[in-house]
């Protein structure tokens, strides 16, 4: 089995994930590299 995750979640000095103590423990990483726009209603 292979573990894959998603990273790379943080912007700034907002801090989702702790992605350096997951990272040993995978064995693929998908990870954002965008901006997400928000769609305001």
């Amino acid at each position: 089995m292979k573990l894959n995750a998603d990273m790379g979640e943080s912007f700034g000095a907002w801090t989702m994930g702790m992605d350096s103590i997951l990272m040993p423990w995978i064995d693929m990483a998908n990870i954002a590299c965008g901006f997400m726009p928000l769609i305001l209603m």
